[in-house]
């Protein structure tokens, strides 16, 4: 006669072995969890820099777009909006070394302190960014591991994966593709408009071009100064997140081993 297991037999069985709970550590003393903080401010204003010359250059685009519209030097106007779009490019390469810097020193710690089973490498927090295709994704699935990685009195084995992303990093990434594609079409718009003034080609289709790329760098450029914000909280706040566990595991020695509660 075969046996039947009901409720309440099942619950007369002898329970398991409390399962061990992986939390933050030191993973390799000879390797700590580094401070985030001073890199974090570096970020933070080479992002508020780039915010104020986005400003400077969307306001030259706005110019050269009221003087194709009402007249005026246009030449003159040009120049103006050129020496902006120089400025912030250049700066906006000096920043991104700044934030990807952070950006990879955020990933790395969390290998330094102990979270297992992180997707990617360490060094997919440099390259990701400059892969096509892979530049518009994997950057922010890694910056969703950093968000889950570094909450507190979480089990590092498995349970960190199960952390929510904010909308914050939603939005911060949304408006980042967003702003980047319209700017970057708006600009080449203006400069194949004004290319064809000078030229001497068909003005009317050169007026135009300037007209809609211009309009296109504004709706960018309020995209890309709300992107520049958020991406100012999004460093503060995970820097604020990982140096916090840091500052728990160094000064309690921690090495990751806590029993799971009954």
């Amino acid at each position: 006669m075969k046996s039947v297991v009901t409720a309440d037999s099942s619950a007369m069985e002898p329970a398991g072995p409390a399962v061990a709970r992986a939390s933050h550590r030191v993973a390799d003393p000879k390797d700590p969890p580094r401070e985030m903080s001073g890199l974090a401010w570096g970020a933070m204003v080479c992002l508020g820099l780039v915010g104020a010359l986005l400003l400077a250059k969307t306001v030259a685009a706005l110019h050269l777009r009221s003087i194709v519209k009402g007249g005026g030097d246009i030449t003159a106007a040009y120049g103006t909006y050129s020496v902006w779009v120089s400025f912030y490019g250049l700066f906006v390469l000096i920043a991104a070394g700044v934030f990807i810097a952070w950006f990879f020193r955020a990933y790395k710690n969390l290998h330094r302190l102990g979270v297992q089973g992180v997707r990617y490498g360490t060094g997919w927090a440099i390259g990701a960014w400059f892969i096509p295709i892979f530049g518009m994704i994997r950057p922010k699935q890694i910056a969703n591991d950093v968000w889950r990685g570094s909450e507190r009195g979480i089990d590092v084995s498995a349970q960190w994966r199960q952390i929510g992303i904010p909308r914050l990093l939603q939005w911060w990434w949304g408006l980042f593709l967003t702003q980047g594609l319209l700017v970057e079409i708006g600009q080449r718009m203006t400069a194949s408009g004004y290319n064809r003034l000078v030229a001497l080609g068909p003005v009317q289709t050169g007026f135009s071009r300037i007209e809609s790329g211009t309009f296109l760098e504004l709706i960018g450029g309020l995209c890309g100064l709300a992107a520049v914000f958020l991406a100012i909280k999004v460093v503060s706040r995970i820097s604020q997140r990982l140096d916090g566990i840091r500052e728990d595991v160094l000064l309690s020695g921690n090495t990751g081993l806590q029993p799971a509660l009954q």
